[in-house]
C-alpha cells in the first residue's frame, strides 16, 4: 500500500510540475500578447492623430473645395469631361514623344 501511495504521490507531483510549466508558459504568452497589443494601440493612436491633422489642415480643405468645383464644372459623364480627358491624353502623348527624342 505504501508503494502505491508513493507512486501516486510522484505522479501527482509530476502532473503538478507539468501544470506549473503550462501556467508559466501561458503567463508568458499573455505578457507577449499584451506587449503586442500596446504596440498596435500606440501605432493606431499615432495614425489617428496624423489623419486628424491632415483632415483639419488648410491644404486638405482646399483640395476638397477644388474637387467640388471641378466636379461641378466637369460633371461625371458630361461631354466637357470627355473633351478634357482627351486633352489630357493628347498632352501626355506629346510629352512622351518629346522625352523619347
Amino acid at each position: 500500500m505504501g508503494v502505491i501511495l508513493s507512486v501516486n504521490y510522484l505522479t501527482k507531483r509530476e502532473d503538478l510540475g507539468n501544470l506549473r510549466n503550462q501556467l508559466w508558459q501561458s503567463e508568458e504568452n499573455v505578457k507577449q500578447a499584451e506587449k503586442q497589443f500596446e504596440q498596435i494601440r500606440e501605432k493606431f493612436l499615432q495614425t489617428e492623430s496624423e489623419l486628424s491633422k491632415v483632415i483639419n489642415s488648410r491644404k486638405w480643405r482646399l483640395i476638397i473645395k477644388l474637387v467640388t468645383v471641378f466636379s461641378s464644372v466637369f460633371p461625371h459623364g458630361s461631354l466637357r469631361r470627355k473633351i478634357l480627358r482627351m486633352g489630357y491624353k493628347g498632352t501626355g502623348k506629346i510629352l512622351s514623344r518629346n522625352k523619347k527624342q
